[in-house]
């Protein structure tokens, strides 16, 4: 049945009657008493003429501040509907005559209509039958000039209309079945709620005629709520009762609609619970949207869940779940993990489910469908029974033994200083020992952020020649820095990035020469005979100056090459690593595809090890890549073999190293 709404018109009626007229926007907090010109003003009023006993309606601005309104024939009418600031309602009282109304604003003031007021025929609604109706039911309404109401209307706006006012109509359903002066005969739409009826006129301004009492629609009823506990999606519920035939859809807790299956023998809906069921009220809705409750449902969950080897849980484990309700869990959310793990297999009494990368150890989260969650605790797997083998040094290695040491992922020392794994296995793990750890607590982290501190270790001084004034102060690529150590006479050489420096130990005070290319996390190593300590620095790099080593004018446009630097061009022995070579280029802007690659005379054109062959960027005008001691025994090896520039789509202009 659709709801009519007979608005659209009247409004353009407004209109036509406000557009010969200026007026400002409303304003309520100042009284202008003067119509159409803004403050407080009496645009329309209607409908005219008017039903005794209906509903007569004004329209202006600041209407919500009128106290009383005067009709000839009555007292004064306070009893008075504040639609809006905009619109007012009020019931014409049966001793009503004729004549100029005047609206009384709470300032004294007063607004008297332009014309009069006058009355319809005295239209009537003295009954109707039956009181109560179910939804396809005649209504039968007796009265007096019925003949002249259009409309009736249902609650919640459920219009029923003659086939005078033109509304789209469907046989028998939302028309008039008998229509005479003094009875009308409607079906009751299936939308229709209980409430008072209204018959209208149908007028573009129309009369509104209320009945004294409501009207009862039948809804459907059940005996008492039932209690579903314990059900789970699939199941089969089964309601009985009343007039279970006007249901139109079960309506589960979270919104959505169960499949159903009326049965007038058994007076009964049979519905099944969805997957998605959650705990709450099933309600039974009519066409109308009335909601009747009808069932209470808590819907099962896990029980008694236990977990297969609750402890020593690893990454990739099959892990199993036994229990009651177990074909209920639709993913599994393990601690530390963020993404849900869908199970394996399933059964109503046990889960098994793939441990997820990442899991620690904490309450691992059972979902169901239902939303309903369950709880269980994990211990995962983590190092234990651990002891060291022999002496530990610090800048020499150490051997831990214990259990479930293969997840291991880093060895901490006192002071933060974290050792280099060597070789590890599930009960043994060789770290080397930074040169200034100190005795303490060795922390063992695992790669899920779990860590283990149950190891308490004892680190004597090196052997051989180690640092032992501390290595916090600034040292400058290019200059000399001086530390002091001991055992300083076992020194054989001191190293740096992995290239000799020169160094003089004049007592326990060594002085050694930083190189101009060090830089930022640099590896400082005394050795002493077949013992070697190593200690990161971070250098403060220096000023280099950029040297030029080619310049001139090369076109490379498709893979051709340029080998001037190549076959004993250039000394590149002489070059240190960490020196930044940099090609400076034009590039052909008549294409949009750039590319470059740095290669070996002598290794075929191939890219240098670490520097690969890349794309140039649209308006770029050099390129830039860090020499490494790989790259830099490509370029000298078979007698300075040397660097070729090769790519497409540019020309190269210079070359420089610095």
């Amino acid at each position: 049945m659709n709801k009519i709404y007979n608005f659209s018109a009247w409004w353009m009626l407004c209109f036509i009657l406000l557009s010969s007229l200026t007026f400002t926007a409303c304003d309520t907090n100042d009284v202008d008493t003067n119509q159409y010109k803004g403050g407080i003003s009496l645009n329309v009023f209607g409908p005219s003429p008017v039903a005794r006993g209906g509903i007569l309606r004004f329209l202006g601005c600041g209407l919500d501040q009128v106290t009383a309104v005067q009709i000839p024939g009555c007292d004064d009418i306070t009893d008075i509907e504040v639609v809006s600031s905009e619109e007012i309602r009020i019931t014409v009282p049966q001793t009503a005559e004729p004549g100029y109304v005047t609206l009384v604003f709470r300032n004294g003031e007063h607004i008297v209509t332009k014309t009069q007021l006058t009355y319809s025929e005295p239209i009537s609604m003295e009954s109707f039958s039956p009181e109560s109706v179910r939804p396809g039911d005649v209504l039968t309404i007796k009265g007096e000039y019925l003949n002249l109401i259009h409309q009736v209307i249902f609650a919640d706006n459920v219009i029923v209309s003659d086939e005078t006012t033109g509304q789209e109509s469907v046989e028998g359903e939302n028309v008039f079945l008998k229509h005479t002066r003094n009875e009308i005969q409607v079906l009751v739409p299936a939308e229709a709620q209980s409430g008072k009826i209204i018959l209208s006129d149908g007028a573009e301004f129309p009369n509104w005629i209320y009945s004294e009492l409501e009207l009862q629609v039948v809804i459907p009823s059940v005996s008492e709520v039932i209690d579903l506990s314990e059900k789970k999606p699939g199941d089969k519920v089964t309601v009985t009762g009343e007039n279970l035939d006007l249901v139109k859809e079960v309506r589960m807790p979270n919104g959505g609609a169960a499949s159903f299956v009326y049965s007038e023998e058994n007076k009964s809906v049979t519905f099944t619970l969805p997957e998605d069921v959650s705990n709450g009220t099933v309600f039974a809705v009519t066409a109308s949207g009335v909601e009747v409750a009808v069932a209470e449902i808590k819907v099962a969950v896990p029980e008694n869940v236990v977990v297969t080897s609750a402890d020593g849980i690893r990454a990739a484990q099959l892990l199993e779940l036994t229990g009651k309700n177990m074909e209920l869990i639709t993913s599994v959310l393990f601690p530390g993990v963020t993404e849900e793990t869908i199970p394996s297999s399933s059964t109503s009494t046990k889960v098994t489910v793939v441990v997820p990368e990442g899991t620690v150890s904490g309450n691992l989260t059972l979902n169901t469908g239902s939303g309903a969650t369950v709880s269980i605790a994990i211990e995962t797997a983590k190092p234990s029974n651990l002891s060291c083998v022999g002496e530990v040094k610090a800048g020499e290695q150490a051997t831990i033994t214990g259990d479930n040491l293969d997840l291991v992922s880093g060895v901490v020392f006192t002071g933060n200083l974290e050792g280099e794994i060597i070789s590890q296995s599930s009960n043994q793990l060789i770290v080397s020992v930074p040169a200034l750890a100190q005795s303490g607590n060795v922390i063992l982290k695992m790669s899920n952020g779990e860590q283990v501190s149950d190891l308490n270790l004892t680190v004597t001084a090196p052997s051989g020649c180690y640092v032992i004034s501390g290595l916090e102060g600034e040292y400058h690529a290019g200059e000399i820095m001086t530390v002091e150590v001991a055992n300083g006479a076992k020194l054989t050489a001191v190293n740096i990035n992995g290239t000799p420096v020169q160094y003089i130990l004049t007592g326990n005070q060594l002085m050694i020469q930083i190189p101009n290319t060090a830089g930022s996390n640099s590896s400082l190593e005394l050795t002493s005979g077949d013992k070697t300590i190593e200690y990161i620095i971070s250098f403060v790099p220096a000023v280099r100056p950029e040297t030029v080593i080619w310049e001139g004018s090369f076109a490379i446009t498709n893979w051709n090459g340029n080998q001037d630097l190549g076959w004993n061009g250039y000394d590149w022995g002489s070059v240190q690593p960490g020196t930044i070579i940099t090609v400076y280029y034009t590039l052909d802007t008549a294409v949009t595809d750039w590319q470059i690659r740095l290669g070996g005379c002598g290794i075929g054109w191939a890219e240098l090890p670490t520097i690969p062959a890349t794309g140039l960027a649209a308006g770029s005008t050099s390129f830039s890549a860090t020499l490494t001691a790989e790259d830099l025994e490509v370029l000298s090896k078979d007698n300075n073999s040397g660097l070729v520039v090769t790519g497409c789509n540019f020309t190269m202009t210079k070359i420089t190293l610095k």
